[in-house]
């Protein structure tokens, strides 16, 4: 309950009174301020002219006495000047500065004193002259007590007045504040009444001003208020009804968030072991690599490790990527033909290898008829089924993963069944399968690992290619995913009733058998991706020419001649497409490769609109590099192949083992006869042996492009890379060839100098 004092103290009227009362203290203050500054400035003005009369007067009298050194005469004078109380002292000193006459007897025949001017005393100063120069100095002290006085009189009558006046001011205000809110009082007093609940209270104020107006208004105000008051009570049982199924969908919404947020910090930790397993592996292998002493068949076995590891970092990666593109709806969907039978052979060459390392048995089982061209994305069909193979073999310890296909001609449906005899799931495990970031529960990903990612995605794909994913599973027997595309207008696709064996090979990537030659121009700002690039292009056969930015490639590419141009999109000082269009505006016509780590159809299509010829993605598929050079260089033959005799240096640094080294030369041919045997042979542990052998031999002879080929050699063995061995044999035949007509060369040298 609030006092009588306070309600005054934040009533209208309380306020209008102190506003009145703040106006009128600022108005009369700022009066008697200026009215007491005038009257001093004026007083002061007026004793400063009495004051500049009087030190003229008395300075031309002085000046004659000084003359006439008559100072007796003048001490009268001073004397009766300093009666005057606004006169305080007066000091004559001669042209020495010594006082001759003074008011104050005391300082005749000394210095004149110092001079220091304070509120109440003020020197003045005047040197006295005549035609010969200075005679004297007059000095006067005037007293300004009395005026100081004067002016503190008038101030303390100021306060008064103003004291007086403000107490008549905050009286009139009291009175206007209420004269102009008593009817406020009264609109005031009934709003708070029908506030309470009194709603037939009115105001009933008349008159035409503006508080009448706005007590007519509140009174209307009031009426339409009594009556939607009975409509709101009606309301507000039908209100709390729906209030009350709007909390449940809120807590009902509130845990799925909940639920949703869990499920990304289970990710977000489980990413972070799914990333760093993979890191781990390439950084450790990698580091193996630097052992001098490792094994040919440990390198070999890191490099695989290290490739493993980052094919599946990548698709980590990847899966994330098409993620966020699927939840941003921008993953683009490619409509080509297809032939699914490539599709599967593609799926069963990646699928199989893994089935097999785990000793589980895959098969593919078709339905016949099948249709051998379908409407559809080849990418993404292929990511769907290796995702659900990959997730039956991780899942399934024993038994076998089969894909079972056919066809509905009538729907226009393909569909795809993964079956797995694997560990199965519950009803209650399956119904969260397809959540994002989801998996069975959190003991599957500690035994198993995984993202999470890999079923969520592929439904999402399913459906945008006009389809659905599936899956029917039982604990301890196995599961089934169901994928279902459209296969698009099957009016004019070829059947087949026959069954259908693909062949698939090992993924293993290796030079082209077949070197092309040209000048390429590499343009890339990484100094790793330069040093990688470059090596693929070299081993291809190709001479690499490399810039660090697209200005610089512009450059290089208008000074110099090249077969083809490689350029990175992201660089520094010019970018890819940048450079790509000065080039071709400098007449360029050659083919212009882009690589980018942007893998969508429009960063695609802005290489194609700047001039590129084709598009490559990062991280470089060495496989599909290759084949763009075969596509665009030709093939290096006999002429670009570098004839000139390789001499050992030995011959020269070292003539005592000049017989060692033609001993090595002439049983060289016999050497290569055989590994070229044991290579026809299919004897790898002979051919091994062999190149093992002669890499030792042909370094210690000073044969050092010998020893490199023998060395490739021997690493594709025990890689496995069966295509990669011809050329690299072909290589050391050619090699021999130089090799022996060097030493022949070197012969008739030494028997010309005999």
């Amino acid at each position: 309950m609030t006092s009588p004092l306070s309600r005054l103290r934040h009533s209208l009227k309380f306020r209008i009174a102190v506003i009145i009362f703040l106006l009128e203290a600022i108005m009369m203050v700022t009066v008697l301020s200026v009215t007491l500054r005038y009257s001093l400035s004026e007083s002061r003005k007026q004793l400063g002219l009495s004051e500049t009369v009087m030190m003229k007067l008395l300075g031309e009298l002085s000046r004659s006495g000084l003359l006439t050194e008559e100072y007796d005469d003048l001490q009268p004078y001073i004397e009766q000047v300093v009666q005057d109380p606004h006169i305080d002292a007066v000091f004559l000193a001669n042209d020495r500065g010594r006082v001759v006459v003074s008011s104050q007897h005391s300082y005749i025949g000394k210095a004149l004193p110092p001079i220091t001017n304070s509120p109440s005393l003020i020197w003045i100063s005047h040197d006295l002259r005549n035609a010969n120069g200075k005679v004297g100095t007059l000095v006067m002290r005037f007293s300004h007590e009395s005026l100081l006085k004067t002016n503190q009189q008038l101030f303390n009558l100021g306060i008064s007045i103003g004291l007086v006046g403000m107490c008549v001011i905050a009286v009139v205000g009291m009175l206007i504040g209420y004269l102009l809110t008593r009817r406020l009082d009264v609109l005031a007093s009934t709003a708070q009444r029908f506030a309470a609940g009194e709603m037939e209270v009115r105001a009933n104020l008349s008159g035409s001003d503006e508080v009448a107006i706005l007590g007519r208004a509140f009174d209307k105000m009031a009426q339409r208020v009594h009556e939607y008051v009975d409509e709101l009570r009606r309301a507000h049982d039908e209100l709390e009804v729906r209030v009350q199924e709007r909390t449940a969908q809120l807590a009902d919404a509130r845990d799925e968030a909940i639920k949703a947020n869990r499920s990304k910090s289970a990710f977000l930790a489980n990413m972070s072991h799914e990333i760093r397993t993979p890191l781990t592996a390439i950084i450790g292998f990698s580091e193996s690599l630097l052992d001098a002493n490792q094994s040919m068949a440990e390198r070999v076995d890191a490099i695989g490790t290290i490739t493993r590891s980052g094919k599946h970092l990548l698709k980590i990666i990847n899966d994330i990527l098409d993620l966020s593109k699927i939840e941003a709806d921008k993953l683009e969907i490619e409509r080509i033909p297809v032939n699914p039978f490539e599709i599967l052979a593609d799926v069963e060459s990646i699928v199989a290898l893994m089935a097999q390392e785990k000793g589980l048995a895959f098969r593919i089982e078709y339905d016949f008829p099948l249709p051998l061209q379908i409407q559809s994305d080849p990418l993404r069909l292929k990511q769907i089924l290796i995702n659900l193979c990959n997730n039956a073999i991780k899942f399934t310890h024993e038994g076998s993963v089969r894909i079972k296909v056919s066809c509905d001609r009538d729907a226009g449906a393909l569909y795809f069944k993964v079956i797995d005899t694997g560990i199965g799931l519950s009803e209650e495990q399956a119904s969260r399968l397809f959540e994002a970031f989801a998996q069975a529960d959190t003991s599957t990903t500690r035994r198993y690992g995984g993202t999470g990612l890999g079923l969520h995605l592929s439904r999402e794909l399913a459906l945008k290619l006009g389809g659905d994913l599936t899956l029917d599973s039982t604990p301890e027997v196995g599961s089934c995913f169901t994928v279902r595309i459209a296969t698009g207008d099957l009016s004019q696709a070829s059947w087949t009733d026959k069954s259908f064996t693909p062949k698939f090979s090992p993924d293993v990537v290796h030079a082209p058998e077949t070197l092309i030659a040209g000048r390429v121009l590499l343009a890339e700002d990484n100094i790793d991706n330069q040093r990688l690039i470059s090596m693929y292009l070299k081993k291809a056969g190709a001479d690499v020419i490399v810039a660090n930015h697209g200005r610089e490639a512009v450059e290089k590419a208008r000074n110099g001649k090249f077969d083809m141009i490689i350029t990175d999109i992201q660089m520094p000082v010019m970018n890819g497409l940048d450079a790509t269009r000065a080039i071709r505006n400098n007449g360029y016509t050659g083919p212009v490769i882009a690589l980018t780590a942007g893998a969508q159809r429009s960063d695609a299509d802005a290489c194609l609109e700047a001039g590129c010829t084709e598009f490559a993605a990062k991280p470089i598929d060495r496989q599909h590099l290759n084949e763009l050079l075969q596509r665009f260089l030709r093939p290096k033959g006999k002429s670009d192949v570098e004839q000139s005799p390789i001499v050992s240096p030995l011959l020269v640094e070292e003539p005592d083992l000049a017989d060692l080294v033609h001993r090595f030369v002439d049983q060289l041919p016999e050497t290569v006869a055989r590994i070229r045997a044991a290579y026809d042979a299919n004897d790898n542990d002979g051919l091994r042996q062999q190149l093992h052998t002669l890499k030792g031999t042909s370094g210690n002879f000073g044969y050092y492009d010998l020893m490199k080929a023998c060395q490739k050699m021997e690493f594709e063995i025990v890689a496995g890379n069966q295509p990669g061995i011809a050329p690299l044999l072909r290589e050391i035949e050619s090699l021999r060839d130089r090799i022996v007509l060097g030493l022949s060369r070197d012969v008739v040298n030494m028997s010309s100098r005999v």
